[in-house]
């Protein structure tokens, strides 16, 4: 039985290749070689095939370039809201911060090797889009509700409510390198972003390897690092929906608990 590759970009998001493979084989790719390469194989195809696919529904896609990215989250509505340049000594890094109503922000770097004419050589080399998001009862009902979200957990506005298994909010955050419009597309279609926040998902704003020491025994550090680059470089407006005071404390309660451990 051959396997298909997706032929939409909501396709594209769903497919697991090594899945894919199990499903031929009827093994795990974890226990049968031929199906571990099955996947692989799958793996390799489908990264070419969600470019085509991605490109051509205008949305971001593995390997894109900076200015190709920028075009696509400020065509769909994202807003340019703080912006700093990460120097070393082989790159520069450019670390930008976008907003898009209701609720949506998305941190990401571009990345510049120095030695390389700039608009050829600056690419995407990571980003996150954040948000809280609310989804529709018949989407939780059904049981849809992971086929629509990616990192994050489930926020009990009411802790009365009886039905302990319904969750009423969703603090999280995707990854933005691949199908974001997409991905955020479709949860607008089946819930709400919330602004302002009720809670702050765990935010990241380090940039690259270049800030990272080489050896953490917390990462009470890389919040350090993320909570002064988001307080200095967002607008207090900004800061004021995504609940950066409620984030700032929980950041410093848990630094004061690992140091008293």
């Amino acid at each position: 039985m051959a396997t298909k590759l997706p032929k939409t970009p909501e396709e594209a998001l769903r497919f697991d290749p090594w899945q894919a493979a199990e499903e031929v084989t009827g093994k795990s790719y974890k226990d049968d070689e031929q199906t571990n390469k099955m996947g692989t194989a799958l793996h390799l195809a489908s990264v070419r095939n969600t470019i085509q696919i991605m490109t051509a529904a205008g949305d971001s896609h593995p390997g894109m370039k900076a200015i190709k990215f920028q075009h696509v989250i400020q065509t769909n509505g994202f807003e340019l809201i703080g912006s700093e340049l990460v120097e070393s000594e082989g790159c520069w890094l450019y670390w930008n911060a976008y907003w898009r109503t209701p609720g949506q922000l998305l941190l990401c770097e571009y990345l510049h090797w120095k030695g390389k004419v700039l608009g050829g050589a600056m690419a995407l080399n990571n980003a996150t889009c954040y948000y809280n998001w609310r989804p529709y009862d018949d989407v939780v009902k059904s049981g849809e509700l992971y086929h629509f979200v990616s990192g994050g957990y489930c926020h009990r506005e009411n802790e009365d409510d009886p039905d302990i298994s319904r969750p009423l909010l969703w603090i999280g955050d995707h990854d933005a390198c691949t199908g974001i419009i997409t991905a955020l597309n479709r949860m607008d279609a089946c819930g709400d972003f919330i602004e302002p926040w009720v809670e702050s998902t765990h935010l990241w704003a380090v940039v690259g390897s270049l800030e990272c020491p080489p050896q953490v025994d917390n990462g009470c550090v890389y919040d350090d690092i993320t909570l002064d680059r988001l307080r200095k470089q967002l607008p207090s407006r900004i800061r004021d929906l995504i609940a950066f005071d409620q984030y700032e404390a929980s950041c410093k309660a848990r630094k004061d608990r690992l140091s008293n451990m």
